[in-house]
Order: structure tokens, then sequence, then C-alpha cells
């Protein structure tokens, strides 16, 4: 059986997913715990399925996963390099409505 690949976590990704349970939390407390456990939910799928996620077109190297989450959700950018997915950052998507 072959060892599963190690998962590492960005410093910039773990600050983003601070500031994301600090945003949401003076609302709701609960919310803000649950996105933060989607999101680490998520990365821990990549273990499993390192390619679940769709390469950047400008950048093929890295690739991002949507998280549902909210109206909105959240996307996470990784990259998988020999036995290892390391986790880039978390960051909400650009909405349609927003874009020129």
């Amino acid at each position: 059986m072959p060892d599963k690949p190690k998962l590492i976590w960005d410093h910039r990704a773990v600050d983003d997913l601070s500031k994301i349970r600090e945003f949401i939390d003076p609302q709701n407390k609960k919310a803000a715990l649950n996105a933060a456990q989607r999101i680490i939910k998520s990365a821990n799928l990549l273990l499993d399925n390192p390619y679940l996620g769709r390469p950047l077109e400008d950048m093929p190297e890295f690739s991002e996963l949507f998280i549902p989450f909210g109206q909105r959700g959240y996307v996470m950018r990784y990259r998988v390099e020999n036995k290892k997915i390391i986790i880039l950052r978390c960051k909400y998507p650009i909405s349609n409505t927003t874009r020129s």
C-alpha cells in the first residue's frame, strides 16, 4: 500500500483560517467553528484525492478547491509536491457580480 502524502499548511493559509474565524465569530460563533472545520476537512480530503481540485489556468502547478459554505464558500489553493500537499491559501471566492 503506497504511503499517503503529508499535509502541510503554509503560514499564510493558517493566517487565512484564523481571519475567517475572527470575521465570522462576532456574528455567529458556531458558524465560525463550522467554517474552520469544513476547510480543515476539505484539506484532509486531499490526502486521499490530491488532484481533487482544478489546476489554475495561468499556473498549472497550483490547484484550487472550492469549499461550499454559506452563500459564497471558500477557495483553497494548494500544490502537490513529491509526497506533500501544501495548503497555500484559503480565501473567499471572487463573486461574479464583482468582476468587470
